[in-house]
């Protein structure tokens, strides 16, 4: 799996700038990566940052230094990713939990349209409802 494009961190920044001041809180940035399970201290992410609040183009480079593009095992990358969507670990995604993922991510929203019941439905092959995790592969391919 590839790093987070500049598409992706732009809609993640803008779902996080909720006044519209072009620039985000490592507070509001806690909270998202803390949905994400890559749980950090605000005082870190302030560390990190250099400062309280954070402007696109800092989001985009620390996004691209916790999620570095690199050539490796994408059969572990997907694994980590499905990990993360799978909130209560029991290793099948459900549509409630790919619903949540993808806000959280700022992909899906309830203007957007997306429906997430069709798209678990489009690679559910056993028809029980649940993604596992070659079902989530095939999705993510």
């Amino acid at each position: 799996m590839s790093s987070l494009n500049a598409s992706d961190i732009h809609r993640i920044f803008k779902k996080l700038d909720r006044n519209n001041a072009d620039s985000v809180s490592v507070d509001d940035l806690q909270l998202l990566l803390e949905s994400m399970k890559l749980c950090s201290s605000v005082d870190e992410l302030e560390c990190f940052a250099g400062k309280k609040n954070i402007n696109f183009a800092e989001l985009e480079h620390m996004c691209n230094s916790i999620f570095p593009q690199e050539a490796g095992d994408g059969e572990n990358d997907l694994l980590k990713s499905f990990e993360l969507f799978d909130n209560n670990l029991d290793c099948f995604i459900s549509c409630d939990e790919l619903r949540n993922a993808l806000s959280v991510l700022g992909l899906v929203d309830e203007h957007n349209g997306i429906d997430v019941d069709k798209m678990i439905k489009a690679f559910d092959v056993n028809s029980d409802g649940l993604l596992d995790f070659d079902e989530f592969k095939k999705m993510m391919r």
